[in-house]
Parts: structure tokens; sequence; C-alpha cells
């Protein structure tokens, strides 16, 4: 498997598994823009290609994922006086998306590692994306990466996790949040 970002493929995924408005947000996301009050600047999109199913020259496209760092401002600064942040940066997952064909063939879980190995190399050790409340095959697959929903009220986020107010009031201000979804995360 190769992870690049081409910019000759065309990533967006079918509709029938998103809203409808986010055809307006997916080029937005993927490259890296601003508009609609929105900044995904700082987003990354992999692509993941499977070399086993070329087609002349050219390597099959299997999916993508795209995702951001998000840190506080103020974290610069709180690290040279000392002080711990009440809030810790996190590894957003905007969206993953495996051709229906390739699903059931780890690549989805490729690409959540690939996400976690990078994260780790930029010491954040949280990771948040947010699940249709109506799309159960993601809730199992983001089961099975170790992410759990988490209780707005407690912060309880499962195997012993518990998320500050600060944490939680972080994910509400800079990540991207949906009405219909509920947050997940994972603690490296």
């Amino acid at each position: 498997m190769v992870l690049s970002h081409p910019p000759d493929v065309d990533l967006a995924p079918p509709h029938r598994y998103f809203a409808q408005e986010l055809r307006f947000i997916f080029p937005l996301i993927v490259y890296r823009n601003d508009a609609l009050g929105l900044d995904f600047g700082t987003t990354r999109t992999w692509c993941m290609f499977d070399t086993t199913q070329s087609v002349g020259d050219r390597s099959h496209p299997v999916g993508a994922v795209s995702w951001r760092i998000r840190r506080s401002a103020a974290e610069k600064i709180c690290d040279t006086v000392g002080l711990r942040m009440a809030a810790e940066p996190v590894a957003e997952v905007l969206f993953v998306a495996v051709w229906e064909r390739n699903r059931s063939e780890k690549y989805g879980t490729d690409l959540v590692d690939a996400v976690t190995a990078d994260a780790l190399k930029q010491k954040v050790r949280l990771l948040y994306v947010e699940i249709g409340t109506k799309q159960p095959l993601a809730k199992k697959f983001w089961a099975k990466q170790g992410f759990a929903p988490f209780d707005r009220e407690t912060g309880d986020a499962g195997d012993g996790t518990t998320l500050s107010e600060a944490q939680i009031a972080f994910f509400d201000t800079v990540c991207f949040r949906f009405t219909d979804t509920k947050q997940w995360v994972k603690k490296l």
C-alpha cells in the first residue's frame, strides 16, 4: 500500500454516505482551503493505493483520510513557562473513506494507523472523530479502532479515560462539529 496526496484523484465520496451539504465542504477539506467561515488550512489528506490492483501504469485508489492536528493557541506560551495546558492537542479525523468494493480488507484500519503514527510523532496522544447517530457501520468500525463515545456530562470516554470540561470545550471550539453526530475519542 502507498499513502500519498495525488492532485489528480477525485476524492469526493458518494453522497449516499454523507449529508448532501458536505459536497460544499469536502473540497475545502481536501484542498486545504478556507471559506464559509471554516478554515481547513492545516488539514492533511492522504490517499491509499493498492499497487496490486494497477491499471496500466496507474495504481488503483482504495481509500482516503483527511485529518488535522488541533492545538491551543496558548500551547507554546505554556510550554515556555512550564505550565500544563488544561486541554491537550488532538488529532481530528474529518473523514475516512474506502471504496465499497475494498471494504473489509483492512484499508480503513491502515489509514487510521497511519494517522495514529503521525500524531504520536507530533506528541499528540488524543484522537477525535464524530460519527453520525444513524451510522451503525461507522460506529462498529471506530470501536474496532479503539475509539469510544464520551459522555459530555461526566467526561467518561471508556477504558478509564475521563475528559475534563476544558477538553470537551476545546473540542467544541476547535473541531468541526455537526448536529447529528456523537463525539468519539481514543487516548494513545
